[in-house]
């Protein structure tokens, strides 16, 4: 039966059919509310704009719903594609994330027979990395795309960097020099490829020519420089990477190693948003005891086998990093895409992988990972499934909790919610946005002292939390008739978030009512339809009444 694999197209066929199979059905899958609500509909007047492709390059990542130090173009621009099939609906961001990770497990096909491994081992390596349950989350989550855009472009780029390396061919170098600026301009630890590419020809002591060598340094400095100029021209209003308080923090989570190296074998400990404390680490440790047991029984070349672990490294110690506003450090599993890569390429060096009993092995943990990762990824197909699996998998994590309260609430599952409001509070008073979430529920209940109270806690830990002056604003203007006091905390949310089409309508509709100033009205009702593209119907009903009597006029 391997013989089919020996046609040209064949495996092909099988890497695109097996991953719509397994991942087909995420094309219905909604909203989990994790930066996917602000990607699709927050900046969705951003994004159905197609001419805002160029603008990508000049904005940060979160435009222009929020603000950023993280400049990413082509991620922007996926969005911005998506938009036009689908608008603010997701299934068309579902759908690019299956095809981005269907095309990584093509060009993985290809750069492991470029790496001189045979075809069939090759393809069930691929689809063991297509399948695997540790990357259920970039491809299952919207937002998890950053890393199979990114790895699209790292291995596009190694491929012809390969191929330049071996046919010094001037094709090749270009080719590698579009792709590396392409992976630079998808995520910032693109800044990793160019010393792995260095280590690569290094250790392979590859005959080239010094001009040849200085042209790829050449390359890459220039990719770095235009990229690094372009970074802190959009970044640089924003502030910059905190490179101190990032190493003091890698080294501080450097145990997050063996959680994430766990998952690259023995995938059994999967969370939407995962923690050490909430993790088991003996996983990594036996798959460590594992790899190193295989290698000593014997590896084909110890070259790739230190590249792989170079690889492994480079492009997993930055997730040890985490900039999450929650008490405690998350490790998102969709960070292992590109380390995971690597670990392939140590394992495929170990003699064994080439016996008989192999392939046998490997069908069966395919079966296995598929089944795992299928059921991995219905974690992600809304948002109450993915924030009660998050609570249950981190009970200690603050931030799950109170997303699993706003899910509950959203539900109007009430007494539920303030339970997991509560339980958030219990293990960080200062959690982020969880004080406004449980004003929210109480305001409901008309408990408004209680309410009050909350909003101004969240504003004393977060003074920057515009939702929380937008409540406050509603609270004093519909309930207590303070108008003036409601006005105040509109026009500091709106302040604070410029694109803020509540704050806008709410401040329409003061205008309107308390003052009489119709211009002022109009003014925030045509803003709120500029940012969202609709506004309520009882303010399309004010600007068009006016719109017809200034034509009367």
């Amino acid at each position: 039966m391997t013989h089919i694999l020996y046609k040209k197209y064949a495996p092909l066929f099988i890497l695109v059919g097996a991953g719509l199979l397994l991942y087909g059905n995420t094309t219905s899958f909604g909203i989990v509310a994790l930066d996917d609500s602000k990607y699709v509909i927050a900046n969705y007047p951003f994004n159905r704009d197609i001419s805002n492709i160029a603008t990508a390059f000049r904005v940060d990542i979160d435009y222009p719903s929020g603000y950023s130090i993280y400049y990413r173009p082509f991620q922007a621009i996926s969005h911005i594609i998506d938009a036009q099939l689908s608008g603010a609906a997701p299934w068309a961001f579902h759908v690019t994330n299956i095809i981005l990770h269907i095309a990584n497990t093509i060009l993985l096909f290809s750069v492991f027979q470029k790496l001189g491994h045979e075809r069939i081992q090759s393809f069930v390596f691929s689809l063991l990395f297509l399948v695997h349950p540790a990357v259920t989350g970039a491809t299952a989550w919207i937002p998890g795309r950053v890393d199979t855009i990114l790895a699209l472009f790292t291995l596009a780029s190694f491929y012809f960097f390969i191929r330049f390396c071996e046919q010094k061919k001037a094709r090749d170098l270009v080719f590698h020099a579009i792709f590396l600026a392409f992976a630079f301009f998808s995520k910032e630890l693109a800044i990793v490829i160019p010393p792995l590419m260095a280590f690569y020809f290094f250790i392979h002591q590859k005959k080239i020519k010094y001009k040849n060598i200085a042209l790829l340094v050449g390359v890459w400095i220039f990719v770095f420089l235009t990229w690094f100029i372009l970074w802190r021209t959009v970044a640089g209003g924003t502030g910059s990477l905190p490179f101190t308080r990032i190493a003091k923090l890698i080294i501080a989570n450097s145990s997050a190693f063996l959680l994430y190296l766990g998952k690259m074998l023995l995938p059994f400990n999967l969370s939407a948003l995962p923690t050490l404390q909430d993790s088991s680490l003996w996983y990594g440790i036996v798959t460590l005891i594992l790899l190193i047991l295989g290698v000593l029984t014997g590896i084909r070349r110890i070259s790739f086998v230190i590249f792989g672990t170079a690889w492994v490294f480079l492009f997993l110690a930055p997730s040890f990093y985490t900039d999450d506003p929650s008490s405690v450090s998350i490790f998102m599993e969709h960070r292992a895409y590109l380390p995971l890569i690597g670990f392939l390429f140590i394992v495929q060096e170990i003699k064994y992988v080439k016996s008989r009993y192999a392939l046998i092995v490997a069908t069966i943990i395919i079966f296995i990972y598929a089944g795992i990762a299928y059921s991995h990824s219905l974690n992600f197909r809304d948002r109450l499934s993915f924030w009660a699996h998050a609570a249950q998998s981190s009970p200690t994590l603050p931030k799950a909790h109170n997303g699993f309260g706003a899910a509950l609430y959203l539900q109007g599952r009430n007494a539920e919610a303030e339970t997991e409001y509560k339980k958030a509070i219990e293990l960080n008073d200062n959690e982020w946005r969880v004080h406004n979430n449980l004003g929210l529920l109480y305001m409901d209940r008309k408990e408004l002292e209680a309410a009050e109270k909350e909003f101004q806690k969240e504003l004393e830990v977060y003074p920057l939390n515009a939702d929380a002056h937008l409540n406050l604003g509603v609270l004093y203007y519909g309930y207590r008739q303070d108008y003036e006091k409601g006005r105040e905390h509109w026009e500091k949310a709106l302040a604070l978030n410029p694109v803020s089409s509540q704050a806008h309508e709410y401040l329409a509709a003061y205008y309107y009512q308390q003052t009489g100033n119709i211009e002022e009205s109009i003014r925030h009702i045509k803003e709120a339809l500029r940012i969202s593209g609709r506004v309520q119907p009882a303010l399309e009903k004010i600007l068009k009444e006016y719109e017809r009597n200034r034509i009367n006029r």
